[in-house]
């Protein structure tokens, strides 16, 4: 195995929606999670000084992940599509001198092969290909090109939940039914996420399960959270149900608020959430 000690067990530890709003809202309700298995497969992979490691931020959105990341490694560089998440990212990272951030596709890289050591990305690839896709051309791509800009032995740490995690795992997109399935249809199944990984050269190493949330505690401590139009702008799923649907829906919330039924409902959440985690993150290593 690459990392020593773990095992290969599972361990517990197409843009649909208008991200140029939505940047504008993102960040009132988004947290970094999971810096630790970042930064622990990094070290245990190339077994270097974090600070030598030169880290790209695929799909990096309003540059969370590339602000944490550039107190911990040498250099990071992020990638987003989307002007306005871009331009976020840009405000965020201006004065650490470590950071740049550039427009880009993921799935067609704009820099030259074997220059990074690490390629982070996280919650990103269900945006690439279409909900009824099968062989996932966009997915595909990525993962051939996150491999063509690693250095020999450079490790890929990519985040994700699967259907199951995003069906019964967050209490705040399961409110609204159509929004957490419509999610759902569009996350691939970890299995396969692996096997195109592996199909692009990677060598893969173990799987986290991790039970942190990307919402901010103070978002999933407000039971009213649904409710609130600029707290759902943080959340992509809420693109994907008519306005009769989410107002449906929303209604139902309102109901249970008020009869007590919503601390059950946020309670049996939580204990999936406990029970299969709320995100997975693969680890691969290009060989």
């Amino acid at each position: 195995y690459l990392w020593p000690g773990l095992a290969r067990d599972q361990l517990m530890a197409q843009e649909y929606e208008n991200y140029s709003q939505t940047s504008q809202d993102y960040d009132s309700a988004r947290v970094t999670y999971g810096l630790e298995v970042i930064t622990g497969a990094l070290c245990c992979a190339l077994r270097r000084p974090l600070k030598e490691l030169h880290i790209l931020d695929a799909g990096c959105g309003t540059g969370n992940f590339t602000a944490a990341l550039s107190g911990l490694v040498g250099k990071v560089t992020g990638v987003d599509l989307n002007e306005g998440m871009r331009r976020k990212a840009l405000e965020k990272t201006a004065h650490l001198e470590n950071v740049e951030v550039k427009e880009g596709d993921v799935t067609n890289l704009s820099f030259p092969s074997n220059l990074f050591d690490g390629v982070v990305i996280n919650q990103v690839i269900h945006h690439l290909d279409e909900p009824d896709s099968t062989d996932h051309p966009n997915v595909r791509k990525f993962m051939s090109e996150a491999h063509r800009v690693l250095k020999p032995g450079g490790v890929l740490i990519l985040n994700t939940s699967s259907p199951e995690q995003v069906r019964k795992s967050l209490w705040f997109i399961a409110v609204v039914p159509p929004a957490a399935e419509g999610l759902a249809k569009r996350m691939l199944p970890i299995e396969k996420s692996e096997g195109f990984m592996s199909q692009a050269g990677f060598k893969l190493g173990p799987v986290f399960i991790l039970p942190q949330s990307p919402h901010s505690p103070n978002l999933l401590q407000d039971k009213r959270a649904p409710l609130i139009a600029e707290l759902r702008n943080t959340n992509s799923s809420f693109s994907l149900v008519t306005p009769e649907q989410l107002k449906e829906h929303l209604d139902i919330w309102r109901q249970k608020l008020e009869d007590g039924s919503a601390d059950q409902f946020i309670a049996e959440c939580e204990e999936n959430r406990k029970r299969i985690g709320l995100t997975t993150t693969l680890i691969g290593q290009k060989q």
